[in-house]
């Protein structure tokens, strides 16, 4: 939401001292009855009060004190945030605040426009309403510093120059960037309401692939690249050191092309990298073969190199276009994760094509000459350099024609810079040619290691024997896919499951143990115990009793906690229970549940006893099979990381997912404890749960505070409040699991210990 208010330019004025010091010692809460200023967070610092360079905010922070009465305006510090003092006395705002009967105000538009001397400005219009305040607020405050709030956040200000109604500019040293992001800014403040609060709470993980995984993922890439590279010198040689050059420039080749598209790499699209790299590796292995062949049949090296790149050309485009157009069909009809497995790979093998072909073949064709002629190295390398001559001279009409500030947003000064590459790239690539033309020297071979010679095999007159194999295998295929149950085929991501994180205490023994490996194995033998008790569960209630009629049910389950067998239970009967107090059960722990159904249904005791215990069984083989993974740490306040971990599961209610991962790492779960607590009691005000605010001495509370504890409270601001006064703050188990009206199943220890100050105070 979008609001403007006057803000003061004189900040040495002594009348704000005291302003300066209430911020500092109670933050930037208004103080009670203030009518006049009050404190603002700034939205981003850099852009408030234009700041260049890192360099800048860098002295800011470093130097604030010295500093912050030399930018015009009043500002201060609070913890890691900044606040602007502003007016909010009538006359002094335009706000979305209404008398009774009065219409309000809105942004119609904000857009890009240019000032008097043609740099980038803000233009705004307003409503006929929103005219009408506007003209009387810059009339009467020309010359002072508007400021633009969102949300109540102060993301810029502005000198007023002359009184503005329904339109008007904002200009100043703008870069086109700046001016994009405001026009942005405003636009979104024109919405009628206010974007909801942020979280009272927030929390950082880490990467959610894991440092695990980024490590493992690294080091297979690294083992994988590294085989292929041995495999391709060894089995070819030099030629394949050609194929592995090829496969470089085609890899950057890809990272160019996505940066361009503006696509970011996610796990899939790595997925489909690597693949596409290989098909870069099989395209070079097709042509190596081919050559080979033609020199065993003792064909010249520049013929052979002629015949081997035409006769591999048609497996090499079929493979690719047929790749291509999956990868098509993949990014315009899946979902974000296959898009960009389609993304990466349709790159990697179009420009696999080029490189394959094309590239490789410069290199051979190089080598195979017997005498180099004079235009094959002089024209690239002159196009090279006229080309960077050309980007110099860009890059420096570029630097000459913008401003320090400007410099980083300019086209020319960018497309100069990648230009004057090309000169340095074409002679890198030159003499790659000239090194492996000296490698081959003067040989009429290429030098290729081989288990067998020339094939003679008869594909074609073998047709129907293959044919005959490769139909069984595809049907053999298709009847073991159909007959296999579809929760040893699909994951999670096609039947359901819980993707649930977990938080270890960094005092526990998983947390204590070496490394996250280990800590993984240890927290799937506690979920494989786990499964184990779920599995007892079920067979237990193969001797459950169950008990009533016209639609109430009792059921005695020896061995199963009603607060475990609740879940289960709604997940089968669904659609069949009340809608208020379908399950209820005296205690967590009893082992009796009383079932209510719509409309005195009816249940198959034998039937329904049957699936209970087979759906235990299935929870927990899903559970002890389940998928852990590292996901780093968060930082919940404290400095020290917490490790954290993703149990993947296919068991698919949730309750029990939960009910099993706190049963079986209570010790070791990061997790908030609920607390019990009473209210105290003020009897000088009859008996309320509350005590008045008069002074700013916690003494005077009456609570029969200590020096130390008086000495820790602060209530300066806070008189004509109330205390809410805590007494025997005890902690209290808790176990998630939804029990009826409640969402929660709360278990008292036997034995209670403070975790906190006898008292506690909240304004």
């Amino acid at each position: 939401m979008l609001e403007f208010r006057i803000i003061p330019n004189e900040p040495g004025n002594p009348t704000f001292a005291s302003y300066r010091d209430s911020i500092k010692k109670r933050g930037p809460r208004p103080l009670p009855g203030e009518q006049s200023y009050q404190w603002f967070e700034i939205e981003d610092v850099k852009d408030f009060l234009n700041l260049k360079t890192r360099e800048d905010v860098s002295s800011l922070e470093k130097n604030f004190e010295n500093k912050k009465n030399t930018y015009g305006v009043v500002i201060e510090r609070f913890g890691d945030k900044y606040y602007v003092l502003s007016h909010i006395g009538e006359g002094y705002t335009m706000t979305h605040a209404k008398k009774e009967g009065e219409s309000d105000w809105s942004l119609l538009s904000a857009q890009s426009e240019r000032d008097e001397q043609g740099g980038p400005a803000i233009g705004f219009r307003l409503d006929t309403i929103g005219g009408s305040k506007f003209g009387p607020l810059t009339r009467q405050h020309r010359g002072q510093q508007l400021a633009i709030f969102i949300d109540d956040q102060c993301v810029s200000h502005a000198r007023i120059n002359s009184p503005i109604t329904t339109s008007g500019i904002i200009q100043g040293r703008f870069t086109p960037q700046e001016v994009n992001d405001m026009v942005k800014k405003l636009n979104a403040g024109s919405l009628p309401q206010k974007l909801k609060d942020p979280p009272i709470s927030v929390r950082s993980i880490g990467p959610s692939l894991g440092d695990a995984n980024q490590v493992a993922g690294l080091k297979a890439g690294l083992i994988g690249a590294s085989a292929v590279a041995i495999f391709m010198l060894v089995w070819y040689r030099y030629a394949g050191g050609v194929a592995m050059i090829a496969v470089i420039i085609n890899l950057l080749f890809t990272f160019a092309t996505m940066a361009i598209l503006g696509a970011t790499l996610t796990m899939p699209g790595i997925a489909g990298l690597v693949l596409a790299i290989g098909m870069g590796v099989d395209a070079n292995v097709l042509i190596n073969e081919r050559i080979r062949e033609e020199l065993k049949r003792g064909t010249a090296l520049r013929m052979a190199v002629k015949l081997g790149y035409e006769r591999a050309f048609s497996a090499i485009l079929d493979g690719n276009v047929t790749t291509l157009l999956t990868c098509i069909i993949l990014y315009v009809i899946g979902s974000e994760q296959i898009k960009g497995f389609g993304l990466t790979l349709g790159i990697g093998v179009f420009i696999n094509i080029f490189t394959a072909y094309f590239i490789t073949r410069m290199f051979f064709d190089m080598m195979s000459m017997i005498s180099i002629p004079r235009e094959v190295k002089r024209l690239p390398l002159m196009t090279g350099l006229i080309i960077t001559a050309a980007g110099a001279l860009l890059y420096g009409i570029g630097y000459a024609t913008h401003s320090v500030e400007d410099r980083a947003l300019s086209t020319t000064l960018a497309f100069g810079e990648s230009l004057i590459f090309v000169g340095p790239s074409v002679l890198f690539i030159l003499g790659l040619m000239m090194l492996f033309r000296v490698i081959h020297g003067n040989s009429k071979d290429l030098p290729m290691a081989g288990l067998i010679g020339i094939p003679k095999v008869n594909w074609v007159g073998s047709r129907k024997v293959f044919f005959t194999i490769s139909g069984s295998l595809f049907l053999g295929t298709i009847f073991l896919f159909m007959t296999r149950d579809d929760r040893d085929i699909y994951d999670i991501e096609f039947l359901g499951g819980v993707n649930a994180q977990i938080d270890l205490k960094t005092e526990g023994s998983i947390a204590k143990l070496p490394n996250d490996s280990e800590r993984q194995k240890a927290i799937e033998e506690k979920l494989s115990e786990s499964g184990k008790k779920l599995e007892g569960f079920g067979a237990a209630l193969e001797k459950a009793n169950i008990t009533g009629a016209s639609g109430t049910y009792t059921l005695a389950t020896p061995g199963v906690p009603a607060a475990r067998l609740a879940p289960v239970v709604r997940n089968l009967l669904k659609d069949e229970l009340a809608s208020t107090n379908a399950v209820n059960f005296s205690d967590p722990a009893s082992e009796v549940t009383t079932v209510h159904l719509k409309e005195a249904g009816t249940l198959d005791a034998t039937k329904f006893k049957s699936d209970l215990s087979k759906r235990f069984i299935e929870a927990g083989k899903s559970i002890s099979t389940a998928q852990v993974q590292s996901i780093g740490g968060t930082e919940g306040g404290a400095a020290e990381e917490t490790p954290a971990f993703t149990i993947v599961t296919r068991e698919t209610i949730k309750d029990v997912v939960i009910d099993a991962i706190t049963d079986s790492l209570e010790n070791d779960l990061n997790i908030q404890q609920s607390l019990d607590f009473k209210l105290a009691v003020n009897q000088s005000e009859g008996g309320e749960s509350y005590f008045p605010i008069r002074e700013s001495d916690p003494k005077s509370l009456g609570i029969g505070l200590s020096d130390t504890e008086a000495a820790s409270l602060e209530l300066e601001g806070w008189q004509g409040g109330v205390a809410i006064v805590l007494e025997d703050v005890t902690r209290r188990r808790t176990l998630p699991c939804s029990r009826p009206g409640s969402g929660r199943c709360d278990f008292n220890r036997t034995s209670k210990s403070t975790v906190g100050a006898n008292h506690a105070c909240s304004a």
